[in-house]
């Protein structure tokens, strides 16, 4: 498929309608599963940022995630407000939590994944770029039950405030996803 951008930078009507036919396709096609009824059941979600988050130094601090940029579930539910995820259904999750850092060269960068107020995972960068973004992803999978709660957080000792960047022009910079593999 050929995209092609307007000089604003937004897609021409009938690109835009491909688009969408293609997210539905993918919508349709990838992250469901049917139940015993044969009713189709979305697995996996995906949120991001929405807006660029200061950070203070030294301060681990949740970070809220806005609605879905990617599909909707009812197995997952996300409180935008504080950033926190609810699994509504046993099963194995596996969760990627991407934050981008803006530059700065000085200090230590660091994402984790909770699950129920317990670290689950956690990546750390010990020396930022100076003159370009840190971007760090991690992953880990678990299992969980029904209540179980999902959040991430990000840490910086640079100094000063410093922000996780929420969006480039095309793609969320900074997102949580969520799959229930098993």
């Amino acid at each position: 498929m050929k995209l092609a951008l307007t000089r604003r930078g937004e897609y021409d009507e009938p690109i835009r309608a491909e688009l969408e036919q293609l997210v539905a396709a993918i919508a349709t096609s990838h992250g469901v599963e049917h139940d015993a009824e044969g009713r189709q059941r979305v697995i996996w979600q995906r949120w991001d940022l929405g807006e660029n988050l200061s950070l203070a130094t030294g301060t681990e601090t949740t970070v809220p995630m806005r609605l879905p940029d990617r599909l909707s579930t009812g197995d997952l539910t996300l409180d935008p407000s504080g950033g926190v995820v609810t699994v509504r259904t046993k099963g194995v999750y596996r969760v990627t939590a991407q934050l981008r850092f803006a530059a700065n060269g000085t200090g230590v960068r660091t994402v984790a994944i909770y699950r129920d107020q317990m670290r689950r995972a956690r990546c750390q960068v010990v020396t930022a770029g100076a003159g370009s973004d840190t971007e760090i992803t991690v992953a880990e999978s678990f299992p969980c039950v029904p209540g179980s709660t999902i959040y991430i957080t990000g840490t910086q000792t640079s100094g000063g405030a410093l922000n996780v960047v929420a969006r480039s022009t095309l793609y969320a910079e900074s997102f949580l996803t969520i799959e229930r593999v098993a």
